[in-house]
């Protein structure tokens, strides 16, 4: 009988384990391909690299940061971003979960990621966001047309 037991026990945590929301989907090359860009992103974050990370921005981009009291375009997000990478850093980021879609030459990225920042003066920043980004596809490359953020806690119906 604690055969039987420790079997089902077994069986459950390789459940759990394996099939989180991350693991959910198998990513098409496609996919693949957008979710690359997501984490350049954050590479150029934690790099503080605003030369590139601005590259991956295009020119009609319009979004809204979570820390932002309206969207902003392209120049309104250079604006915020140097002001951040210049109060501190980036030193950690853990994605929750994510999904990715692609149609033709637009993919959609969501996710929720967990942040740690670390301030010129020594003092550590976490939160938690839930984020979407619209990637355009033109010619070989893939830019930022639309996006917004918010606090990942859900505090009921938005609408």
């Amino acid at each position: 009988m604690a055969s039987r037991a420790v079997q089902a026990l077994f069986i459950v945590v390789v459940v759990i384990t394996t099939v989180s929301p991350i693991a959910a989907q198998e990513f098409s090359v496609a996919q693949k391909e957008v979710w690359q860009m997501e984490e350049m992103y954050w590479t150029d974050l934690k790099d503080s690299n605003i030369a590139h990370y601005m590259t991956l921005w295009h020119e009609n981009f319009l979004g809204w940061p979570r820390d932002r009291d309206l969207p902003v375009g392209k120049d309104g997000l250079e604006d915020g971003a140097r002001k951040k990478m210049a109060a501190g850093r980036v030193s950690s980021y853990e994605i929750l979960s994510k999904a990715v879609s692609v149609v033709g030459n637009v993919g959609t990225t969501q996710y929720a990621v967990k942040v740690v920042r670390t301030m010129n003066n020594g003092t550590h920043e976490t939160y938690t966001s839930r984020v979407t980004h619209t990637w355009l596809k033109t010619g070989s490359s893939w830019q930022i047309v639309g996006g917004m953020s918010a606090p990942s806690e859900s505090s009921g119906h938005t609408w």
